[in-house]
């Protein structure tokens, strides 16, 4: 897209041919790329990055990038090794919670993996999977594209860059609708935050009276800041949520984000 143009090959070929060197697939080298390479690279998730849109060497330079600019140096890092890839994303999800960007490869078909947020050593898994299967086909707010050199009829909306339009894109809303799983159960978010307003890792208990149904552990500042623990939970029903010195009692009505404070 718009990050700085820059020789990033010599840089990103040497390290990630070591890291993939053992691999038997393409996808399985990929796993391997994403679960090695920013920390052989010392580059971590982080809001406090200088820029959004930044080149794999600005994102060295600094320790640190949020989605997109991890999302574009695993992309050249495939690419420095000849594995197809591209740039993916969403200007907002569908309940305004934020934007999102990621990465598509090519193993006989595209398959989908979140920059720096590999899950296991599977491929086509994320925390975002479900919020991209209730994209809209067609629009620019809510919609989910792949950048594309060649000349098409869609933009990339950037929302780093709203309004500019020089990038091409497809159209890929209906892949991510293809994976919806219908269900009755609604999400139900925890963000646990300390007093400074840095998300925390601590353990949370979902309680439907006395009975322990969930548990889990709050994601911190290492993660996506749209990345939350996540509980699907039956509409209408009141459930107790356990987290260091908090207790609330809270009946499901729609999706939504319930946050926490610690000291």
């Amino acid at each position: 897209l718009n990050e700085r143009r820059e020789l990033w090959r010599e840089t990103l070929y040497e390290t990630s041919r070591s890291i993939i060197k053992k691999s038997n697939t393409i996808s399985e080298a990929v796993v391997k790329l994403n679960q090695n390479i920013f920390e052989e690279l010392g580059v971590i998730y982080s809001t406090n990055r200088p820029k959004a849109d930044q080149s794999p060497n600005e994102s060295i330079k600094a320790g640190m990038a949020s989605c997109t600019g991890l999302s574009i140096l695993l992309i050249d890092a495939c690419r420095s090794v000849g594995i197809p890839a591209r740039f993916v994303g969403t200007p907002s999800w569908i309940n305004d919670s934020g934007n999102h960007s990621w990465v598509e490869i090519w193993d006989d078909g595209w398959h989908f993996t979140g920059a720096a947020e590999p899950v296991d050593d599977k491929l086509n898994d994320g925390w975002f999977a479900e919020l991209a299967s209730e994209g809209i086909p067609g629009d620019y707010k809510y919609g989910v594209f792949a950048a594309t050199w060649g000349k098409t009829e869609t933009y990339f909306p950037m929302d780093w860059l709203p309004g500019v339009r020089t990038y091409y894109s497809i159209d890929i809303t209906k892949n991510y609708n293809s994976r919806k799983i219908l269900t009755d159960l609604i999400p139900i978010r925890i963000r646990i935050k300390d007093n400074d307003g840095k998300r925390k890792s601590v353990n949370v208990i979902v309680k439907n009276g006395e009975k322990i149904i969930f548990k889990g552990i709050s994601k911190n500042e290492n993660n996506d800041s749209n990345d939350h623990l996540t509980f699907m939970l039956p509409k209408g029903e009141t459930f107790t949520f356990l987290a260091p010195y908090n207790q609330l009692n809270h009946t499901v009505k729609d999706e939504e984000i319930i946050d926490f404070i610690i000291n």
